[in-house]
């Protein structure tokens, strides 16, 4: 979906978009013009949209694009292995804790 339909669809301004998401407006004017925006601007737009406006919807180059969802890949692989180490990490914790009151009782 263009970013313009995805704007007229949701009844949203440009400036409102622009100024909610942390974006510039006279760039956002000029990707809806044709300017293809950086990958990090084209990222946070697709993120503002929930995904409706693509990478390729603005028109970033194929070669852009799989960086981006490669490194986009291995953050959210580190992210998960992150949560499953704190998770490990916090059971461990509990069981710690559940051995030791055990042990209190037992004295």
């Amino acid at each position: 979906m263009k970013l313009q339909e995805w704007l007229a669809s949701k009844q949203l301004s440009v400036n409102r978009f622009a100024k909610h998401h942390g974006l510039c407006k006279e760039s956002l004017y000029s990707y809806l013009k044709g300017r293809v925006p950086q990958s990090n601007v084209a990222v946070k737009i697709a993120k503002a949209t929930g995904g409706a406006v693509t990478l390729e919807d603005l028109r970033l180059p194929q070669e852009l694009i799989v960086k981006v969802r490669l490194k986009q890949q291995k953050l959210k692989e580190k992210m998960e292995k992150d949560k499953a180490r704190r998770t490990a990490a916090k059971a461990g914790k509990l069981i710690s804790e559940c051995t030791e009151i055990d042990c209190k009782r037992e004295s």
